[in-house]
């Protein structure tokens, strides 16, 4: 019986962080061009919203969202479905705000 309790606790130790790493969270997301930064294990991407409940900065988002270019994936909060376009990936977030649209009126300032 112990061998099986032993089991049971390495299967759900396995498990636990495969699904904290499909999380990744909104650090800015702009309402008026629909695009957003997420932060993911290896660094942040530049996504768009496309479908499902707008997102909001500090929301996390459950999914797989690497690949792309089109992104399914759930607000961890609710759980509903949200589609995303990837539009890159970058270790900080200068690159990538600067590759979104200009009409963005709410991109962070430089300290």
């Amino acid at each position: 019986m112990n061998s099986m309790k032993a089991l049971i606790l390495f299967c759900a130790m396995m498990a636990t962080p495969l699904a904290q790493a499909n999380e990744s969270k909104v650090t800015w997301y702009d309402k008026s061009c629909r695009y957003m930064l997420v932060e993911m294990p290896d660094g942040f991407g530049l996504f768009e919203w496309r479908a499902g409940p707008e997102p909001s900065a500090d929301d996390m988002i459950v999914g797989d969202i690497s690949g792309g270019p089109e992104i399914e994936a759930a607000l961890k909060s609710t759980g509903e479905k949200i589609t995303m376009i990837h539009w890159g990936d970058a270790n900080k977030t200068d690159s990538l705000l600067r590759a979104a649209p200009r009409g963005c009126l709410n991109k962070p300032k430089k300290k």
